[in-house]
């Protein structure tokens, strides 16, 4: 397993701290991704925090325990941890960190990834996605696990990510989804962070 980075996270504030140094990370990987979202999107988002948030807090908990090799009981979640804790990819999947928060100093950014580990020969980034539909659609993450590309880049530079995935996490069903590709998650995060940086400009005027 790496070492985990002296970062803390505060889920109050969402901010990611330097537990050494005290620097509070300006932007977030989250932070600078929902951007893309219309305000419409974010107002649905916000309306239903109180649905999918402990559902997502919940079933993140049960995976980085499943990864870990601790055994869990059945919970009110076992409709989307049962499917999950079943499919194949994660009992091949050899992690070597899990919910690893990170902060990049050069762009005071922090963000936490949910799994990286090695599977089939190839070091492998993993987004986890919780959804309440068992026929919900995908949706594009590819600006998100380049943001968790990037922090790694500046943090463990001797690392170098072969394939990017999202689990989607459905009640009574969870999907592996294919290859992302590094090369296409560098590319929507590069654009995400760019647009971000734009609005930051904008909004100083």
């Amino acid at each position: 397993m790496l070492d985990q980075e002296p970062v803390s996270f505060d889920e109050a504030s969402h901010s990611y701290i330097n537990t050494v140094t005290g620097e509070i990370a300006s932007n977030s990987v989250t932070g600078v991704t929902s951007l893309s979202k219309s305000p419409k999107a974010l107002a649905a988002i916000e309306r239903t925090r109180h649905v999918w948030e402990p559902r997502g807090v919940a079933i993140h908990a049960f995976l980085a325990a499943f990864l870990s090799g601790i055994e869990r009981h059945k919970d009110e979640w076992a409709e989307w941890t049962m499917p999950l804790s079943i499919v194949p990819f994660l009992h091949e999947f050899e992690p070597i960190a899990i919910e690893y928060p990170m902060i990049d100093s050069s762009r005071s950014l922090g963000g936490s990834l949910d799994a990286l580990g090695h599977w089939r020969g190839k070091l492998v980034l993993v987004d986890l996605k919780t959804q309440g539909n068992k026929n919900a659609s995908a949706y594009n993450t590819d600006a998100q696990l380049g943001g968790y590309i990037s922090l790694l880049n500046a943090v463990r530079p001797d690392l170098y990510i072969e394939e990017t995935r999202t689990i989607w996490c459905r009640p009574g069903r969870t999907v592996l989804g294919a290859d992302q590709t590094t090369d296409a998650c560098d590319v929507a995060w590069s654009d995400a962070w760019n647009n971000y940086q734009k609005h930051l400009e904008a909004e100083a005027f």
